[in-house]
């Protein structure tokens, strides 16, 4: 089954490290064709994110 509610992630960089973690930071493609950013902690969850500059 595909998930209509998936991101598509565009590129990805670790945006800060350190023993036990790392944050990424991560451009996307949302369900609706949007391009935005996201910021990943530890966890999974996401921690920020804005929409792209056109």
């Amino acid at each position: 089954m595909t998930d209509n509610l998936a991101w598509e992630r565009l590129d990805s960089t670790v945006a800060y490290t350190c023993p036990g973690f790392d944050v990424v930071h991560e451009d996307v493609r949302l369900p609706d064709g949007t391009e935005t950013d996201s910021t990943t902690s530890p966890s999974g969850r996401r921690a920020s994110g804005s929409p792209a500059s056109a």
